[in-house]
């Protein structure tokens, strides 16, 4: 902890790092954790790093037409608004992250905001790199497990979001996870699993029992050949509460989301992507689709009893914590009960005037629709 609250890039993290490894290095039984920010809005890699992706094309599918189409989407983190219910805050200097665009205007900005984020993975492997260096210079790289994950991903033009990781798709909830195992196999596991997975995966590499209690189901077969290989899961139940309140089901080839709070977006109720022929999540089938919505709706009602199977035998409060969020105001970043927060009353009035302004009336009026009982 550097103590500059989530702001800091790696410079700043390593000079605590190389003396602790330093130091420590030829212990036994040690755990160290380093936490690097710069893949994270906003982005923020020092200019000396350069510019590694600048003969790189743009990502095929952000076509011009797809740009304009996204610039006309209403809501928080779109093209024009990056910094939520604005361009750039009012509290944050012109100059202040010069690789992070505040709103993407011309295709110019487009290539700042991808090559902000690829550099800033770039500039994180970069620091893995020197961790991994040190470690085969203290000789203990073969005996040492590296996990290489993250607490989400980063919505990139999907569902016409950019830098942010606002949705319970793939996009947001596909988090990085790679695991480098004294004597385990190499290659790639493509089942589904869950991030809480990784702790009874760890607990049985380890030698030990996960507990029958944890929800989380052990992958160790799939690292360090331990056990039997065990039952794949058929479905994974994402969900997201922070900018909007969803859950989604990802089985087969197919994401069935369902929209709780839209996040102030005009987001339908219900979405169906086919992620084979559809990554980006570009092309909603759910009107054409009806047996797949009824079926993600069927899943995610078996999964929700199930839950509330566990918490009714085992725990004291049997209420969803999604529901709570919304009892609460909504999500953590579109509340509408705080004197001075974005999406109060006030604020609200103002953004759907700010989209107006700049050619998103559709979406401003389906907001409007919906937020009524706030507006007066």
């Amino acid at each position: 902890n550097t103590g500059h609250g989530g702001m800091e890039s790696a410079e700043q993290v390593w000079p605590l790092v190389e003396p602790w490894l330093a130091r420590h290095a030829a212990e036994d039984n040690w755990f160290l954790h380093v936490n690097l920010w710069d893949p994270h809005t906003p982005y923020r890699v020092p200019a000396a790093h350069g510019d590694p992706f600048a003969d790189a094309p743009l990502p095929a599918w952000l076509t011009d037409e797809v740009f304009a189409a996204h610039q006309r989407i209403a809501g928080p983190h779109t093209a024009l608004d990056i910094g939520m219910y604005e361009a750039r805050p009012a509290n944050v200097p012109a100059d202040a992250w010069p690789r992070h665009p505040w709103s993407l205007e011309t295709r110019a900005d487009l290539r700042r905001l991808i090559d902000g984020y690829d550099t800033g993975v770039h500039y994180a492997d970069a620091y893995v790199g020197r961790i991994v260096a040190a470690l085969k210079a203290a000789g203990i790289y073969d005996d040492t497990a590296i996990i290489i994950s993250a607490d989400h991903g980063e919505n990139l033009g999907e569902l016409g979001i950019y830098a942010e990781h606002g949705t319970a798709d793939v996009p947001t909830c596909r988090v990085p996870l790679i695991v480098k195992w004294p004597g385990g196999a190499r290659g790639v596991n493509s089942d589904f699993h869950y991030n809480l997975d990784l702790a009874p995966t760890l607990v049985e590499l380890l030698g030990g029992t996960p507990s029958p209690l944890w929800d989380g189901q052990s992958f160790a077969y799939a690292i360090g050949r331990v056990g039997p290989s065990h039952d794949t899961r058929d479905e994974l139940i994402l969900s997201q509460c922070a900018h909007v309140a969803q859950r989604s089901v990802r089985w087969g080839d197919w994401l069935y989301i369902r929209t709780y709070h839209d996040g102030f977006r005009p987001l339908p109720e219900e979405l169906l992507f086919n992620l084979s022929s559809d990554p980006h999540e570009q092309h909603d089938l759910a009107p054409i689709r009806p047996d797949l919505v009824r079926e993600g709706a069927w899943r995610l009602a078996r999964w929700q009893s199930a839950q509330f199977q566990k918490l009714a035998s085992s725990g004291s409060d049997v209420t969803d914590p999604l529901w709570t969020v919304i009892r609460e105001g909504g999500p953590f970043h579109a509340r509408v009960v705080a004197p001075g927060n974005p999406g109060s009353p006030a604020a609200l009035r103002a953004y759907l005037a700010r989209l107006e302004a700049t050619g998103r009336s559709d979406g401003a009026a389906i907001l409007r629709f919906r937020r009524a009982h706030l507006l007066g």
